[in-house]
């Protein structure tokens, strides 16, 4: 073989290699830089442990994404099972990129209240850059400084903008606790959720502000659909704190189904066939007791007759 024959082949070999590679760090870049906007657009720390994308496919799935809860709370404030995003290569080229749709499947949303404050007024106070609400959980851990959270996702002038035609919210589960003098725990699901034209109001948003406004609606609609199922101590404050993101929180929701419902636990249901079988025993004893008072007055009136003959 000669030196030349050599060297042309070492080359194809390294750009085999080359090309095998692109793949995975497309996809460690792309992880990275979803981490890195939710982190900055909800002020708190948050992982996706895999995104996959297609290359000539045009969609990239991805899985467990969790949005911790802000300092002093334990566990997450929003946890997302599988995602599934479609792209249009077209828009990839220019200035603002295009995503017909994105399903994500699998969510549930942690939301706690005390006497004084809230998670979720922390996270709403870090999406608007407010300072009522305890300020930026990233900046806090020493995660440096980054731009500040504003309401309109931040610098759009800069870097690439997108916009998200349909967002496909499935298997919705949201958890509400009130911690005052006791905990009082609520659940309800969700069945389907859809959210339409995001990032569309400003002609395109940087990525923190689709992360903003997604979860704005998340919270409209779990205002929306909780009243009299979710604490109102909840609601209340929730809508209440969802006013200050303005209109991108409240317009292109669609409900699917039968919109929100009660979370029965298990302590409810075995609670609910105790009074039921209890009731049916009781209905039974009272039943008995008429027969045998019934008894008692046919037995008496026999014996009354017999008397008087």
């Amino acid at each position: 073989m000669s030196r030349k024959l050599k060297i042309t082949l070492a080359v194809v070999a390294l750009l085999v290699l080359a090309l095998g590679s692109i793949p995975f760090w497309i996809d460690g870049a792309a992880r990275s830089a979803v981490e890195t906007s939710a982190t900055d657009a909800l002020g708190v720390p948050t992982t996706l442990d895999k995104l996959s994308l297609s290359l000539f496919g045009g969609e990239a799935e991805l899985s467990q994404l969790r949005i911790k809860n802000p300092a002093g709370y334990d566990g997450d404030f929003f946890s997302l099972k599988d995602g599934h995003v479609s792209v249009t290569y077209g828009s990839l080229m220019g200035d603002t990129v295009e995503i017909p749709e994105l399903t994500l499947d699998g969510i549930e949303l942690n939301l706690i209240k005390r006497r004084k404050e809230s998670n979720y007024d922390k996270i709403l106070d870090n999406m608007t850059g407010g300072s009522g609400g305890g300020g930026n959980e990233k900046e806090k851990e020493g995660g440096g400084g980054g731009p500040e959270p504003a309401s309109d996702g931040g610098d759009d002038s800069a870097g690439k903008k997108f916009v998200i035609r349909r967002i496909i919210v499935k298997n919705i589960r949201v958890k509400a606790t009130v911690r005052m003098l006791g905990d009082v725990e609520s659940e309800m699901e969700i069945e389907e959720l859809v959210f339409e034209n995001i990032g569309s109001d400003t002609d395109g948003a940087q990525f923190t502000g689709i992360i903003r406004e997604f979860i704005g609606k998340m919270l409209f609609s779990v205002v929306t659909q909780g009243g009299g199922i979710l604490p109102p101590e909840i609601t209340k404050g929730l809508g209440k704190g969802v006013e200050g993101l303005g209109n991108i929180a409240k317009t292109g929701i669609k409900v699917i189904g039968k919109g929100g419902k009660a979370v029965l636990k298990e302590g409810g249901k075995a609670l609910e066939k105790t009074g039921k079988t209890a009731l049916e025993g009781g209905k039974k004893v009272v039943e008995g007791a008429g027969d045998a008072l019934k008894n008692l007055g046919g037995a008496f009136k026999k014996k009354k007759k017999k008397k008087d003959e």
